[in-house]
């Protein structure tokens, strides 16, 4: 029986296991994604916010000019953007307590990114 070799394993189909799969593609590696799940899941959400730095990455992927973008662009289209986030922590006190934290395009929190927002996608979308 041939053993089949490759350079990269990928566990896990979510959005980390396939952007790391096309990340290795990119660079002319083999490349195999393991799942467990049979099927994609349409209406649990494990990831709901991408992250700034994660826009970059997935913003330079591609291996031409022409390509770079799609993937934010596409992800943009489909996603809502937020700067502000209301959280209820639960204290020591076994109380819910509010936190408030708003971030405006000019503030540093962002620094010098050009996606300077987080982007609501449900999982399910970016499988």
């Amino acid at each position: 029986m041939k053993e089949d070799i490759v350079d990269v394993l990928v566990v896990g189909a979510g959005p980390t296991g396939l952007a790391m799969a096309a990340e290795a593609l990119r660079h002319n590696l083999t490349c195999r994604i393991v799942e467990r799940k049979t099927h994609r899941s349409m209406n649990q959400s494990k990831a709901l916010v991408i992250h700034a730095r994660t826009m970059e990455q997935l913003h330079a992927m591609g291996d031409s000019q022409n390509c770079r973008g799609r993937v934010t662009n596409r992800l943009c289209e489909v996603g809502t953007k937020f700067r502000s986030l209301r959280a209820y922590i639960e204290g020591t006190d076994g109380r819910a307590h509010e936190r408030v934290h708003e971030c405006r395009e000019e503030d540093e929190f962002w620094g010098d990114t050009d996606f300077p927002f987080w982007l609501v996608v449900p999982h399910y979308r970016t499988e």
